[in-house]
C-alpha cells in the first residue's frame, strides 16, 4: 500500500513540472533567421531601408545616369532634349547629364560664375570663382560620372575652361559661342551594341535657306554624322566619346 502511495506522489511530482516546462517559441527561430539574412556593416539608412520592406542594396541604390543627372546642374539645358530610343531609361539619363557638362566645355564656359572673384591662369586668361560646384573635386567626380577618365582629362586639356586654385575651388574662364543658325532638328542611329560598349550616330538636320530675302529662293537640306560612343568601365557606363549637332 505505501508503496502505491509513493508511485502515485512521484506521478503527480513529474506531471507538475511537464506543466510548468514553456512550448519552443517559434517566433524566436524565425526572428534569428531573418536577422542572419541581413548584409552586416551596411550604413544605417540601409538598414532600416531593409527591415521596412525587405529590399535589396542594389534595389536601393540609384543607377549611374541617375546619380550624374542629379551631380550636374542646369537641368533645364536638357529638359526637352531628343534622346535615343534604343538606350536603357538609366542610359538615357546618363545621356541627358553628359550633354550638360558637354555643353560647358563646347558651348559656354562656367556655371555658376561669381565675378567679383577673379584669378589669372598660365595660359593668361581671368578665371572666376564658380559656384556651380561645391568644389573642384565636386567638378571632377561629376565629370567622371558621365565621361571616362582620359575623355574628362581631354576635354579639359583641349578647351583650358577650368581649374583648381590650389585650395580645391573651382574657377572657370567663360567662353561662351553661338549655335549652327540652319540647325532643325535631332535624330540617332545605334551601330553597334555589345554587353561592353555601344556606338551610335547623333544625326544633324540642317536646312540652309539660299538666296536668303530674294525671290523664288530655295532651301537646302543636309544631314552631318557625329560618332558617339560609350563603354562599361568598372563604374558603370560611360561617354568615351561625345558630341551636339548645333
Amino acid at each position: 500500500m505505501k508503496q502505491r502511495i509513493a508511485l502515485f506522489v512521484i506521478m503527480l511530482v513529474v506531471i507538475g513540472v511537464c506543466t510548468s516546462c514553456s512550448p519552443p517559441n517559434p517566433t524566436a527561430s524565425t526572428s534569428l533567421s531573418t536577422s542572419s539574412a541581413v548584409p552586416q556593416g551596411l550604413p544605417s539608412s540601409q538598414m532600416s531601408g531593409l527591415a521596412e520592406n525587405g529590399s535589396s542594396v542594389e534595389a536601393e541604390s540609384s543607377g549611374e545616369g541617375a546619380l550624374a543627372d542629379a551631380w550636374i546642374p542646369d537641368p533645364e539645358l536638357s529638359a526637352d532634349l531628343p534622346v535615343p530610343d534604343f538606350l536603357t531609361e538609366d542610359q538615357q539619363q546618363l545621356y541627358r547629364a553628359a550633354y550638360r557638362m558637354y555643353y560647358h566645355f563646347s558651348m559656354s564656359g562656367g556655371f555658376a560664375l561669381d565675378r567679383s572673384v577673379s584669378i589669372q591662369g598660365d595660359n593668361e586668361r581671368t578665371f572666376y570663382l564658380d559656384k556651380g560646384f561645391e568644389s573642384y573635386s565636386a567638378f571632377q567626380k561629376a565629370l567622371e560620372s558621365v565621361f571616362t577618365e582620359d575623355y574628362a582629362n581631354r576635354l579639359r586639356n583641349d578647351t583650358q575652361l577650368y581649374m583648381d586654385d590650389g585650395n580645391d575651388r573651382l574657377f572657370s574662364s567663360p567662353g561662351d559661342r553661338g549655335g549652327n543658325i540652319d540647325y532643325v532638328s535631332t535624330s540617332f542611329e545605334l551601330v553597334s551594341q555589345s554587353a561592353e560598349e555601344l556606338t551610335f550616330h547623333l544625326i544633324g538636320h540642317y536646312r540652309e535657306d539660299a538666296g536668303f530675302g530674294e525671290k523664288g529662293g530655295s532651301a537646302k537640306e543636309t544631314t552631318q554624322e557625329y560618332p558617339i560612343h560609350m563603354v562599361r568601365t568598372e563604374n558603370g557606363w560611360r561617354f568615351d566619346n561625345f558630341a551636339m549637332a548645333f
